[in-house]
């Protein structure tokens, strides 16, 4: 109850019990729900993904209906629980938080989980409420002093305070999801619905929604105290004088225009700042290859193979791998189109494909070297090594498979190339015509897989300083360019007339991924050094550089370009993570 002594507070005093129970009503509620939060989103795991993998079909689903029977439940006994306490409770915040407790009841079977997840939740959520409940009294306090004091019209009043708490419980989610798009970038969104938005919102967009909620409860109780111990304005006396200003309709246009331009200019800076973010997407392994327009890696991890869904983070298809192809990861021979896999147990290809889960093909090869696939999946190009007097080089050659006759086509003699298969590799064009071998003098090979014949050889310029030809061959997407990557060095040659159109020193050390963009006229390279550089393929000018994190180790082993927004995207084997990268 409101006492004499209340009414004769000082405008401090008054001011002063408005911050403290901004402050105060906000940690008990952050604290609170961030508890209730924490638990519902355990309990809502249960319609991940990632569920349906672990746990039998019908017994997800028999979980789902009970998690989603309390859930609307509580939602129904909260509304009318908010409804009958008064119009100062709203009742959709009733309802949301009867929804959060009904979804926890329903997940009772992870009640366990509940023990770690409401006092983790609950810490949390109460250092967020003390964040906005801070920066709310900072700006509701303002308000106060500089329209309504004295006070003069009580529901003008109420409405400001509703609005201005609104708007000061989103200034925090925005600061921090600025602060989230700037730094290293968005990771793992897309396990728990499927989608990055759906995940988006359950993190991001739903807690800030409940302090929308709870921001027009408080800011009504607010409004409420305060126009019973304010001090209210005599008939006398004027009103503050910047109410004054604003009644005139000069000023009044000014300052809706200033406050309209300022969201404008919030808005475009936002939506800069998301355009230019730089995305992480997690993948659990070390080895990995990206698609060629950066949608799908394809990973290869301990006894399975993978392939994830870039934007989204989540893992589309999963087929497990016997132990002798995938247990030394350092080891493996692979290669994988993003549907179509091949490996090699050291005796034998197989060829499997990942969305029918299924083995298509074993080929009976000793000791395949490398692997490649054409883009299409038709293709695939196996070759093998055969010793020398030399100790450092091996007599090649590479043989194609078709998938579709599911036999041999062509054995072609590839010739003297390194003895390690590391430093030799293999590709086809976008349309599977010519194929592409890297040989021991710094050369490319292109053969034409319709007959088997040798089309031309390209010679890098013989620098001793660096080499062209060893860990990476990449055709533009309309087959006129052929770029290839060695230690520190990278040429682009003219598929047609064989001429080299330029080389570059580009690193002190292996340059391992190569890849056009969609129109073939950037080209992207990476490689241990953690940098990705996009060159113009033309002439070889330096575009932009992407420094990764200082300190990584393993190096750049694929990239690719997005072909709708031409933004590069590259996986960084040490830290197992795919990066996108701003334009």
């Amino acid at each position: 109850m409101t006492t004499r002594q209340d009414a004769e507070l000082s405008p401090w005093g008054l001011l002063w019990g408005v911050f403290w129970r901004s402050v105060l009503w906000y940690t008990v509620a952050g604290a609170v729900l961030g508890g209730l939060y924490g638990c519902a989103i355990i309990a809502v795991a249960m319609f991940s993904t990632d569920a349906s993998e672990a746990i039998e079909l019908s017994e997800v689903w028999a979980m789902r209906a009970i998690v989603a029977f309390f859930g609307v439940t509580g939602f129904i006994a909260g509304w009318a629980l908010a409804r009958a306490i008064g119009r100062e409770m709203r009742p959709l915040l009733g309802a949301v938080i009867g929804g959060m407790a009904g979804v926890q009841l329903g997940g009772f079977h992870y009640l366990f989980a509940y023990f770690y997840a409401f006092p983790f939740g609950t810490v949390l959520g109460g250092a967020y409420g003390l964040a906005v409940g801070f920066v709310n009294a900072i700006l509701v306090a303002a308000l106060t002093r500089a329209l309504f004091f004295p006070l003069s019209e009580p529901r003008l009043y109420r409405r400001a305070v509703v609005w201005t708490s609104l708007l000061g419980v989103l200034i925090l989610p925005g600061f921090w999801f600025v602060i989230l798009i700037r730094s290293s970038g968005y990771t793992e969104v897309g396990s728990m619905t499927g989608t990055f938005w759906g995940d988006v919102f359950i993190y991001a967009g739903f807690p800030p929604l409940i302090l929308a909620l709870v921001a027009q409860w408080f800011g009504g109780r607010l409004a409420t105290w305060y126009g019973i111990v304010a001090p209210r304005t005599p008939a006398t006396t004027e009103a503050p004088t910047l109410r004054r200003t604003l009644r005139r309709e000069k000023p009044r246009r000014i300052a809706y225009a200033a406050l309209a331009l300022t969201v404008l200019v919030l808005l475009a800076a936002g939506f800069r700042l998301y355009q230019t973010r730089t995305i992480l997407t997690r993948i659990p392994s070390r080895e990995a290859i990206l698609s060629r327009d950066g949608e799908r890696a394809a990973v290869l991890a301990p006894g399975e193979f993978e392939v994830y869904s870039v934007p989204e983070g989540r893992r589309l298809h999963a087929l497990p791998l016997g132990r002798e192809e995938a247990y030394d990861l350092d080891a493996a021979v692979w290669a994988s189109n993003g549907r179509f896999l091949a490996t090699s147990d050291g005796g034998c290809v197989h060829v499997y494909d990942a969305v029918e889960k299924a083995e298509v093909a074993q080929l009976p090869v000793e000791a395949a070297a490398q692997l490649a696939w054409s883009p299409d999946g038709s293709l695939l190009a196996v070759s093998t090594l055969e010793g020398t007097d030399n100790p450092f080089a091996a007599e090649s050659e590479a043989r194609i498979w078709s998938r579709d006759s599911r036999s041999w086509t062509h054995t072609l003699p590839v010739g003297e190339v390194w003895s390690d298969p590391e430093d030799s590799t293999l590709a086809f064009d976008a349309n599977g015509d010519t194929f592409a071998a890297t040989t021991m003098d710094d050369g490319v090979q292109l053969w034409d897989t319709s007959n088997g014949r040798l089309v031309r050889e390209l010679r890098a310029g013989g620098q001793e300083a660096y080499s062209c030809a060893e860990y990476s061959i990449v055709f533009s997407p309309d087959g006129e360019l052929v770029a290839s990557s060695g230690w520190g060095g990278v040429c682009v040659w003219n598929s047609q007339s064989g001429e080299l159109l330029w080389e570059k020193r580009i690193q002190e050390q292996q340059v391992w991924a190569l890849a056009f963009s969609s129109n073939g006229d950037l080209l992207a390279s990476g490689g241990i050094a953690e940098e990705v550089e996009v060159w113009r393929a033309s002439d070889g000018t330096l575009i932009r550089t992407h420094d990764g994190p200082e300190g990584s180790i393993g190096g750049i082993t694929s990239v690719a370009f997005d072909p709708d927004t031409e933004r590069v995207i590259s996986f960084h084997s040490g830290e197992s993570v795919v990066r996108t990268w701003p334009r």
